[in-house]
């Protein structure tokens, strides 16, 4: 699982493809293919500088522009380099990556929304009824036994020297 948004840089493979499932984002289960730009396909142990710029980060997961420059040559890059965060690489031996959203950054992050949870009308109106019913009761118990225990004390306070003070049941 990419745990990151990326850019592949380059693969094992002869033609730089690899192939991504995006089943937990989308559903699609088809692979997609992955291309590694030319410039960085063969030559990645080269000890060139690479420079890369891409756009800020967005929620649109259907668009993605950068640019990847080398010893003054440039190349456009898009979606067909992008493996966006939560895939899996499949069918596919090793994958040379590098990250260019994290965090709150990726398009993963930035499309999810609140969590509203579902609940019918009939369920809300039974909850706001079994809140006033559990209100009602406690207000009689506690009314209850407040009742209960002056009359008890009424009733038993003199025969309890032990526990009361001379004073308190007046």
């Amino acid at each position: 699982m990419v745990a990151a948004d990326c850019l592949v840089l380059s693969t094992n493979d002869p033609l730089g493809q690899c192939y991504v499932s995006t089943a937990n984002l989308d559903g699609e289960r088809n692979l997609k293919p992955k291309l590694a730009p030319t410039m960085t396909q063969k030559c990645l142990e080269d000890n060139d500088t690479v420079s890369i710029s891409c756009m800020e980060p967005h929620k649109d997961i259907y668009k993605f522009e950068a640019n990847i420059s080398k010893a003054g040559v440039s190349q456009d890059l898009d979606l067909k380099q992008f493996i966006p965060r939560g895939s899996t690489v499949k069918n596919s031996d090793n994958v040379y990556a590098l990250v260019v959203y994290t965090a709150t950054d990726t398009k993963l992050a930035l499309n999810e929304g609140k969590y509203r949870s579902k609940i019918s009308a009939y369920a809300r109106i039974l909850n706001i009824f079994l809140s006033i019913n559990i209100l009602i009761m406690f207000t009689a118990l506690v009314l209850m036994s407040q009742i209960g225990n002056r009359t008890f004390n009424k009733k038993n306070g003199e025969n309890m020297y032990y526990v009361f003070d001379e004073n308190e049941g007046e």
